[in-house]
């Protein structure tokens, strides 16, 4: 090979050729260096946003805008479940609130107490 030029330019003839768009697509992103992805993917999922692994770029958020409520409950089933604990207010009374503030600035005192020993 080394002493044939025509054997030695066919057998490097791929190497002048273009990529296979399948290879380049899949492959394009390692053009980027690897912090400024996972930066990329880190700010991402900090924000809420939506990450294509493929290309490793940033997306709009993938929520569907449409919103159905269940017609039974009235209550919205989609993109999010709704649900509500039940709280019944009237079982405290301004006497527990009043206990529990006391309490609470009795503990805080016996901090401040403490640290100034």
């Amino acid at each position: 090979v080394a002493s044939d030029k025509k054997l030695y330019e066919r057998y490097h003839i791929w190497r002048r050729k273009d990529y296979p768009s399948e290879f380049a697509q899949k492959y394009n992103f390692t053009f980027v260096h690897s912090e400024c992805r996972t930066c990329r993917w880190a700010f991402a999922r900090k924000k809420g946003l939506g990450f294509n692994h493929e290309q490793q770029t940033i997306t709009p958020p993938s929520l569907s805008r449409e919103v159905c409520t269940n017609e039974m409950t009235g209550l919205i089933h989609r993109p999010f479940k709704e649900s509500y604990l039940s709280y019944d207010m009237t079982q405290h009374t301004y006497a527990d609130a009043l206990q529990t503030h006391q309490s609470t600035m009795t503990d805080r005192e016996n901090e401040s107490a403490k640290g100034s020993r």
